[in-house]
């Protein structure tokens, strides 16, 4: 019509593109995607987010961006065309914040919302506890039958998972990935004949599956009714009613409590009849369960997960089943090959089911925890129910003490080597020199040995660190650094000086008189308060029968420490740098600093299980907080 087309077209007025990068960060766990619905299990990062960090001012979405690939080895490599754009787009200025706020939730009230909850411990950490809820509408596209479906990611590993776009060789009318009919909205659509897209492969709860049919309604609509995000705590709770037509009232709460350590799952529905239900979840763990079947240990290379029931019927117990369809399930003959293993509850006759369970993640050493106090969905709420301990609140810094092998790295009470306690924080010539290992693997960078010369080398993306011991030059990425002391060995490892250390890895050093070493990835002001709380933390060390308690904190008063059956109580001792105390009985009650702690020795319920045994003091702790902050 001869009109003048521009070049460029401008939409960066259109309203909303400002924040178009938060559903991908929160659709992320700390492992993979969220993949319900026919989604992928693969990180959704783009170099669309150093664009948008530098256009709206939004530095957490550079900060993200580049946090991701440089701590996740899960994150796929950049294409030449990515990395092209990432180099067009990024400015270092718009990539120092990761202010992220851990929580978030997409509803509607109309159809064709997200309706999705995101929940986290942490952003800076591939090991946090991160926790993702489908609602859904199933008029739409692109869906399976996942209400109230979720995911779990603890210590970089997906400990319960969904299949999502799961492949499928030969399906006819549906390709690779099994979406035969895919237009089809009705309830004989051979979309939901396959296990990975029905309810029962997806992680949520489902009432009087009838046979060959679908086992939720084929078009229902859950809303997230209620959502919170506080300090130390966050859920949301997901109207699930209209997933089947025997339900006069469903509900699905799912929070993270305990000062974001411990997820809780609680089911309420009230049925039009007596109903019988099952209750799933998908995971990849090693399962052993508790003779009473209230309870189960899972287990993924060495780390432990707790699962188990706090509110049920009588008869509600866990079961281990395979990854398959129900007898009264379709089965086609051609189905995913799912070699996993799936967790059920299966209760009958209920007309008014109350559902509660729980999924703790495990310390090394730790086991049964106190349960958290059951309340009502239409009680819940995101006000703390106790402060955040110590050892909790420094979640971001690594923290050290010169001539103490306890260390605080990534939100847990460690050692500065877990294999040999005499390594630790030392001055030699007025210099602190520490273990090259441990700083630097806690900061994501890996460690490699030349035995033949003597060399060790620290590698990140961006640096490349190398040491000769004896010798007091360091080169990074080829200069060369002047070191006050040579690197040394010591114990069997290499100790440098501190800062210049932290300096070329790019971290700071904060530095107290009383030998604290905190590392912080930006500078920071502590308060004299917080500085003796943590340097409580690394002081005090509790023994029982001479085997260390590493998650001892000091803030926290109570703790029940499981025994073997049978086995006689332990030896208690509590040591500090001002006093000292061995003492035994049942509860074993001591005082350190002014404040008073008690243990209870309990037998642990797993004793003799398959897979579960201990020698002598059982590997199991578990903590309840008591007046934490205050002295009891």
């Amino acid at each position: 019509d001869g009109k003048t087309v521009p070049a460029v077209l401008d939409f960066t007025d259109v309203r909303g593109l400002d924040k178009t990068c938060d559903y991908p960060i929160y659709n992320n766990g700390a492992t993979a995607a969220f993949n319900y619905g026919d989604g992928v299990d693969t990180f959704v990062v783009s170099p669309l987010m150093y664009y948008i960090a530098d256009k709206y001012n939004k530095p957490e979405y550079a900060w993200y961006s580049i946090n991701l690939r440089d701590t996740n080895s899960f994150v796929e490599p950049l294409t030449a065309k990515d990395a092209a754009l990432s180099i067009l787009w990024y400015n270092p200025e718009k990539m120092m914040s990761g202010n992220l706020p851990l929580d978030q939730f997409y509803s509607s009230n109309e159809k064709y919302g997200a309706n999705s909850i995101s929940m986290r411990s942490s952003f800076a950490h591939t090991d946090a506890l991160v926790v993702m809820v489908h609602a859904g509408d199933q008029t739409a596209s692109h869906s399976n039958l996942d209400a109230g479906g979720f995911v779990l990611d603890w210590a970089g590993k997906r400990w319960v998972h969904m299949y999502g776009k799961y492949p499928v060789a030969n399906v006819p009318g549906g390709g690779v990935y099994a979406w035969p009919n895919f237009s089809a909205r009705e309830e004989t659509s051979g979309h939901y004949d396959y296990y990975h897209c029905r309810a029962e492969a997806n992680n949520t709860i489902i009432a009087n599956p009838r046979p060959y049919k679908p086992d939720m309604y084929y078009q229902y609509f859950a809303q997230v009714e209620r959502y919170a995000s506080g300090a130390n705590k966050a859920f949301g709770i997901v109207d699930m009613t209209d997933t089947n037509p025997d339900y006069e009232k469903a509900k699905r709460g799912i929070m993270l409590t305990a000062n974001r350590d411990v997820l809780v799952v609680q089911d309420e529905i009230t049925a039009k009849k007596p109903s019988e239900f099952y209750w799933f979840v998908n995971t990849r763990a090693e399962v052993t369960l508790a003779p009473d079947g209230k309870s189960a240990l899972w287990e993924m290379d060495g780390d432990k997960m707790l699962v188990r029931i706090t509110q049920g019927p009588a008869d509600a117990k866990l079961e281990l089943v395979p990854a398959q369809p129900l007898p009264t399930s379709p089965d086609p003959e051609i189905q995913p090959d799912i070699p996993e293993h799936k967790m059920r509850i299966h209760v009958t006759n209920q007309e008014s089911l109350k559902l509660t369970v729980e999924f703790v993640p495990l310390a090394e050493g730790e086991g049964i925890p106190v349960p958290q106090p059951i309340v009502a969905l239409e009680d819940w709420s995101a006000e703390s129910s106790a402060p955040k301990t110590t050892s909790q609140s420094i979640d971001e810094v690594l923290a050290l003490k010169v001539d103490n092998p306890n260390a605080f790295a990534k939100g847990k009470k460690t050692y500065v080597d877990t294999a040999n306690l005499d390594i630790k924080p030392i001055v030699q010539n007025g210099r602190t020199l520490v273990p090259v290992r441990f700083i630097s693997e806690n900061i994501g960078a890996s460690v490699g040995w030349d035995d033949a010369t003597q060399t060790v080398s620290v590698k990140t993306k961006a640096k490349d660190i190398s040491l000769q011991i004896g010798l007091a030059t360091m080169l990074v990425n080829g200069a060369a650094t002047t070191l006050d002391v040579p690197a040394q060995t010591i114990g069997g490892r290499t100790l440098i000086p501190l800062r210049a250390l932290v300096e070329a890895l790019g971290k700071q050093v904060f530095w107290d008189d009383r030998g604290l070493i905190l590392i912080t990835d930006a500078p920071v002001t502590y308060d004299a308060a917080k500085i003796d709380k943590i340097i409580d933390l690394l002081d005090i060390r509790v023994q029982f029968d001479g085997k260390e308690m590493k998650f001892f904190d000091s803030e926290v008063y109570d703790y029940n420490v499981e025994i073997a059956k049978g086995a006689p109580i332990p030896t208690l001792s509590v040591i500090s740098d001002k006093e000292a105390a061995v003492l035994q009985g049942n509860p074993a009650t001591v005082t350190v600093g002014g404040k008073r702690y008690t243990f209870h020795f309990v037998e642990n319920p797993f004793d003799g299980v398959s897979g579960t045994g201990t020698e002598g003091v059982a590997k199991t702790l578990s903590v309840t907080v008591k007046n934490a902050g205050t002295l009891p």
